[in-house]
C-alpha cells in the first residue's frame, strides 16, 4: 500500500482532532476509555480495507452528528460534501424519537439499507468494533445487540461481498462467545 502523502495525513489528523474535540468529555460505556478510542478504532480497522481519505475521515467523524452538537453543515464546512454526506448517512434517524428500542432499531435498519455502499462499509467496521466490547462487558445485553446487528447486516445489501463476509465473521465470533444461540430480534 502506498505511503500517505503529507497533505493526506494532515487532513486525516484534522478529522481526528475535530472528532476528538467534538467527543471531549464523552466516555465509552463499558470501558471508561475516552470516546475517541471508538472512532479511531473504526478508522484503523477500515484502513486495512481502504486508504480512501474520504471514507477514513467519515469513519473518524461517524458519531459526531449523532452524539454531539456538531451538525452535518459543520462537517461539510470543515471536510467537504462527500464526508458530510457519509457522516449524515451513518447517523441514526431514530435518535430524535422517543420510541421503544425495537421500533428505533427497525427505523435505523430501514435507513441503513438505503444508504450508499461506502456508508454501509463504514457501518460494518463500526459494528465490528462495538461487538467485542458489548459481548465482553455485558453478555446479557449482547444477546439483544447481536440479534439487532444480525438484522442490520442482512439489511446492508450494497456491501462488497468480502466486507459483508468480514462483518458476518466477526458477528459469528462474537455470538460464539455467548453460552446460548442468538434468536432473531
Amino acid at each position: 500500500m502506498p505511503r500517505p502523502t503529507r497533505e493526506r495525513r494532515k487532513r486525516l489528523l484534522a478529522a481526528y482532532a475535530f472528532a476528538k474535540t467534538a467527543h471531549a468529555g464523552q466516555i465509552r460505556r463499558y470501558t471508561g476509555a475516552a470516546y475517541i478510542v471508538h472512532p479511531l478504532s473504526v478508522a484503523k480497522r477500515l484502513s486495512a480495507y481502504t486508504q480512501d481519505e474520504v471514507l477514513l475521515s467519515a469513519a473518524l467523524l461517524h458519531d459526531t452528528v449523532e452524539d454531539t452538537d456538531v451538525s452535518a453543515a459543520d462537517i461539510q464546512c470543515a471536510f467537504g460534501h462527500r464526508v458530510a454526506c457519509l457522516v449524515e448517512q451513518l447517523s441514526n434517524p431514530s435518535r430524535f424519537l422517543d420510541e421503544r428500542r425495537c421500533v428505533r432499531k427497525a427505523i435505523d435498519r430501514a435507513h441503513i439499507a438505503q444508504v450508499s455502499a461506502d456508508a454501509q462499509t463504514i457501518k460494518v467496521f463500526d459494528i465490528i468494533d462495538n461487538l467485542s466490547d458489548v459481548v465482553q462487558h455485558d453478555p446479557q445485553f449482547a444477546r439483544i445487540y447481536l440479534a439487532e446487528k444480525r438484522l442490520m447486516l442482512d439489511a446492508m445489501t450494497k456491501l462488497p461481498a468480502h466486507v459483508k463476509s468480514l462483518g458476518w465473521y466477526h458477528w459469528k465470533c462474537a455470538a460464539s462467545l455467548l453460552p446460548e444461540p442468538i434468536q432473531a430480534a
